[in-house]
């Protein structure tokens, strides 16, 4: 009987030390690299890869962001949905999804004799662009220290000292439309009870095509969604994707989507957030990712604001550095937060959106 209990706590202690082995050896080679170990015990990590799955969707997106970095940058064409593409590589922000074609459809590519990007359109139908809506050189371009005209947006490099702030419920009945980087939010940082209609390589020209799915609606198209659900706040940030393509065209395809927005939900306060910068190693792969590119588009998204009902909001003030770029140190790829950064991104917005009127509250 003794020399059982002894090869009982023999066999009990050798179990033991297999688990802490197996376990250092999986945080080591599985969780460490993808940034995902967050003080995790060793002897729990096979019990967390076998059952939680938060964190198992977590390791195959940051999986998938490893794979997408090794493989070689897709040029640039043409197209207006072209843009190196950027949500091939997302840091730890989302699900395994299929790099998005970087040919835009038939129906949406601009005649080959379109006048470049710098001139409007003659042939734009007045409804698909709204009146109000100037060429982004009216609208004061932001300054620098000595009141010289920048072509970028500065910011504080993720400094931010908190002011009034609306409470999360605020977003209970929110939309978030938009790209990858949006999906970062859904899964890392969702905030109040807000629907997210998002996914990889979504661009106003496949906005109204796509397909999508959350936690409170079965996946189908923006248009069937705007139907069957009300909101009282749309938030849109879509525009990295559209980077390689043509001003003109891009601006037409978002005025579109706002005619179709604001026909669904007429009650709704829709709120454009700006195309977030990119570091200049993505610059690097593709000059297209430069500030100034970006806050070209910016300053387009900013003229479809009137104060009223639509308003817009420029996260570079908060992410991007002095001279306009992403910091290294915020992203893996030069493009998407890491995962820690949102929780700050959605801080941002709460003290952002404090002062917008809501319809009936004013």
């Amino acid at each position: 009987m003794k020399f059982r209990y002894i090869g009982l706590g023999v066999s009990i202690g050798v179990s033991l030390a297999a688990l802490v082995a197996v376990g250092s050896y999986q945080k080591e080679t599985i969780l460490r690299p993808l940034d995902l170990d967050g003080g995790v015990e060793a002897v729990a990590v096979p019990f967390l890869l076998a059952t939680d799955g938060d964190l198992k969707l977590q390791v195959e997106a940051a999986r998938e962001i490893r794979a997408e970095e090794a493989r070689v940058p897709v040029p640039q064409t043409s197209s207006p949905e072209e843009s190196g593409p950027a949500e091939t590589n997302p840091p730890e922000t989302k699900p395994v999804e299929t790099a998005p074609p970087v040919t835009e459809p038939p129906e949406t590519r601009p005649p080959e004799t379109e006048p470049p990007e710098t001139t409007p359109p003659e042939t734009t139908p007045p409804e698909t662009v709204p009146t109000e809506t100037t060429p982004p050189e009216t609208v004061p371009a932001d300054s620098g220290p000595g009141g010289e005209e920048l072509p970028f947006t500065p910011g504080t490099a993720g400094v931010f000292e908190p002011g009034p702030m609306v409470d999360e419920s605020w977003f209970d009945d929110a939309l978030f439309i938009g790209d990858s980087r949006t999906d970062g939010l859904r899964l890392f940082s969702r905030v109040g009870k807000a629907d997210y209609f998002c996914s990889t390589g979504l661009s106003v020209y496949k906005v109204l095509k796509t397909e999508c799915s959350d936690k409170n609606f079965e996946n189908q198209k923006l248009e069937s969604l705007l139907d069957s659900r009300t909101y009282g706040k749309i938030l849109i940030c879509l525009g990295i994707n559209e980077c390689g393509g043509r001003l003109d065209a891009y601006v037409r395809a978002y005025g579109q989507l706002l005619d179709t927005v604001r026909a669904k939900q007429p009650n709704a306060v829709i709120i454009l957030q700006a195309i977030m910068t990119c570091s200049p190693k993505k610059e690097a792969q593709n000059a297209c990712f430069s500030p100034a590119n970006i806050y070209q588009r910016n300053e387009a998204i900013r003229t479809f604001a009137d104060g009223q009902t639509v308003f817009y909001i420029d996260v570079n003030t908060l992410f991007a550095g002095e001279d306009g770029y992403l910091p290294d140190s915020f992203s893996s790829d030069g493009c998407h937060l890491y995962a820690k950064y949102y929780p700050l991104w959605v801080d941002w917005m709460r003290c952002q959106v404090y002062d917008i009127p809501l319809k009936g509250q004013e």
